[in-house]
C-alpha cells in the first residue's frame, strides 16, 4: 500500500527539506560564549553552554548533524546552533512542534552513512519523504498530544519521585543495619552470643592458618620443602585506626578490611579487546562495569579468557568479594562462578567461615562516598590497594552478621518488588508515547474537518514560492558558480504505521 492510499482526508505528502528545511549551526568556540548569558546554545547532544546572543530569531528545532546524528531537540525561545548541528525556524507548513514530533520518529540516526564520527546528510534528510496534515489539523494534534503527554509526564514524575525515595530508602535501611538498630531485637534476645572482640581473634588465628596452608601448598607444587623461618614471612594486617569512629553496640568491634580477609588486585597485562589470542577460551573475565550493573550477585559474563590469557591473569574462586577502585569507584558484587578481572578491581577472599561476605558486601555499600573521597583528585581517580586495606569496619557477632542480612535482605526484596513496578511503569509510558503519535500521524488522533484547507493547497503554494526564489538571479559563489539548490531526488519514503518514539 502506498503512502497515497493511507493518507487521511485533506493531508498530503511531502519532502523534509520543503516541509522542515534545515541550515548548518555557527561555531562558537566555549572561550567565545558568555555563561552568564540567557541565550542557550544547542549542539548535536543537546545545550552545551550559554551566550548573549542568539542564532535563531524565535522556536527552533535542532538536529544533530555530526556525533549525537540525528537527536532531535526542540527550543522554544532563541537559540544559538554550534556547527555540529543544523536547525530549523520555518513554520510554514508544518508546525514546528508537530515537526519535533515528526522527526523523533524518524529515527534520523538510521540514516548515518559515516565510517567514523555518527554524522547526517542534509541532502539524506531533504530527500525523506512524509505525510502531513492541513494546517489546521496540525493544531489539533498537537493540542490533543500535548494535553495527553502532559498526563504522561505527571505520571512519570511520580515514578521518578518514587525512584528516588526508594533509592534513600535502600540507604536508610544499610545505615540502620551497621549502626546496629537493625538487630536491636535480636541483640536483646540473645545476650550469650560470642562477642565480636573473641570472634576478631579466632578470625585472626583462623587467616594465619590459611596463609600457611596456602604457602605450604606452593612449595608442595614446587617440589619443595619449606625453607627455615618461613612463618616469618606472614604479616599481621594493620588495625583500623578508630579515632573519631562512633560508639558500637554492646557485643560490636571494629576491624580493618585486611583483618576480615586477603584483598589484592586482579591481574591483566592485556584485555581480551586488545590481543585476540587472549579473547575466547573457557575462563570468564569480569569488567568493571558488570559489578556495577550485578545486584549483589554477579551470575553472568560476557568476555572469556583462552588459556594465553589465564597465563597473563589470575583466576579468582567463587565467593570472591569484588570492589571496583578505579572510575566507578567502590562498587561490589560477589562472584558466582570463577573468573579473572583486571587490576582496577580487588577481590577480597574472606579469611573463613567466621565472616559473611553477605555482610561485608553490604557494609561497603554504605562506605562509597568515603572511599570515593579518599581516592586522589587526578584525571583517573583510583584507590589505593593500602588504603583500601585500612578501611575500618564495624564487626557484628557472627550469628549477628547472618542476622542482619537476612533482616536487609527482606526489607530490600520488598523495594525490589516496586523498583520492579517502577521500571514497569517508566515502559508503559514510553508504549503510551508510541501509540499516541501513531495514532496522531495516521490522523486518528484528532477528526479532520472537511472546512480546512487541504494540505496540497499550502504545498503548492509553498512549491511555487520556493520555484519562483530559484529562478531568481542569484549571487555568485565561489568560482563563479550559483549557489546549490535542493532538488526532489532520490525521495525516501516513510511508513506512518512504522513509529517508534524516544522519551
Amino acid at each position: 500500500m502506498t503512502i497515497a492510499e493511507q493518507l487521511p482526508i485533506g493531508w498530503s505528502k511531502g519532502l523534509l527539506g520543503e516541509l522542515l528545511p534545515i541550515s548548518y549551526g555557527k561555531a562558537l568556540r566555549s572561550d567565545m560564549r558568555v555563561e552568564s548569558g540567557e541565550v542557550s546554545v544547542f549542539g548535536s547532544n543537546g545545550v552545551v553552554g550559554q551566550h548573549d546572543s542568539a542564532l535563531t530569531k524565535g522556536p527552533s528545532i535542532i538536529v544533530g548533524r555530526k556525533g549525537g546524528a540525528g537527536l532531535v531537540h526542540f527550543s522554544s525561545e532563541p537559540c544559538w546552533v554550534i556547527d555540529t548541528a543544523y536547525y530549523t525556524e520555518a513554520d510554514v507548513a508544518l508546525d514546528l512542534r508537530l515537526g519535533a514530533y515528526w522527526l523523533r520518529s524518524l529515527r534520523l540516526e538510521a540514516f548515518d552513512r559515516s565510517t567514523a564520527i555518527p554524522s547526517l546528510s542534509r541532502d539524506d534528510y531533504s530527500a525523506i519523504e512524509i505525510p502531513f496534515p492541513p494546517k489546521k489539523e496540525q493544531s489539533r494534534i498537537v493540542s490533543k498530544i500535548d494535553e495527553l503527554f502532559s498526563d504522561l509526564d505527571a505520571g512519570v514524575a511520580a515514578l521518578e519521585r518514587a525512584r528516588a525515595n526508594l533509592k534513600r530508602y535502600r540507604a536508610a535501611v544499610l545505615k540502620a543495619a551497621v549502626e546496629g538498630r537493625l538487630t536491636a531485637a535480636w541483640r536483646k534476645a540473645h545476650p550469650a552470643a560470642e562477642p565480636a572482640g573473641k570472634l576478631l581473634a579466632r578470625i585472626l588465628a583462623e587467616r594465619r592458618k590459611k596463609w600457611e596452608a596456602t604457602q605450604l601448598a606452593r612449595f608442595a607444587a614446587q617440589g619443595k620443602a619449606p625453607p627455615k623461618g618461613w612463618k616469618d614471612k606472614y604479616f599481621e594486617p594493620a588495625k583500623p585506626d578508630t579515632t573519631n569512629l562512633p560508639e558500637l553496640p554492646e557485643g560490636w568491634c571494629w576491624a580493618s578490611l585486611s583483618q576480615v580477609g586477603f584483598l589484592d588486585r586482579g591481574k591483566s597485562k592485556h584485555r581480551p579487546r586488545n590481543a585476540d589470542f587472549l579473547f575466547g577460551g573457557p575462563y570468564p573475565f569480569i569488567q568493571t562495569g558488570e559489578i556495577g550493573k550485578a545486584d549483589t550477585f554477579i551470575r553472568s559474563y560476557r568476555q572469556t579468557y583462552s588459556e594465553a590469557g589465564l597465563a597473563q591473569s589470575r583466576l579468582w574462586p567463587s565467593g570472591t568479594l569484588c570492589i571496583t577502585i578505579a572510575a566507578n569507584i567502590a562498587e561490589t558484587a560477589i562472584l558466582t562462578f570463577e573468573s579473572c578481572f583486571p587490576d582496577s578491581i580487588v577481590g577480597l577472599l574472606p579469611a573463613g567461615e567466621l565472616v559473611s561476605v553477605r555482610y561485608v558486601e553490604l557494609y561497603l555499600r554504605t562506605m562509597q562516598a568515603k572511599l570515593e573521597s579518599l581516592a586522589p583528585a587526578t584525571a583517573q581517580k583510583n584507590i589505593n590497594l593500602d588504603t583500601l586495606q585500612q578501611i575500618a569496619i564495624c564487626l557484628p557477632p557472627i550469628a549477628e552478621q547472618e542476622k542482619l542480612v537476612e533482616e536487609i535482605d527482606q526489607r530490600l526484596s520488598v523495594a525490589a518488588k516496586v523498583v520492579a513496578e517502577v521500571k514497569s511503569g517508566f515502559l508503559r509510558s514510553g508504549r503510551l508515547r508510541q501509540s499516541i503519535l501513531k495514532r496522531a500521524f495516521e490522523g486518528k488522533l484528532v477528526p479532520q474537518d472537511p472546512n480546512d484547507e487541504p494540505a496540497s493547497v499550502l504545498l503548492a503554494r509553498i512549491r511555487a514560492a520556493r520555484a519562483k526564489q530559484a529562478a531568481a538571479p542569484k549571487p555568485a559563489g565561489r568560482r563563479g558558480r550559483p549557489a546549490k539548490v535542493f532538488c526532489k531526488k532520490n525521495i525516501i519514503k516513510t511508513n506512518s504505521y512504522n513509529i517508534l518514539y524516544l522519551i
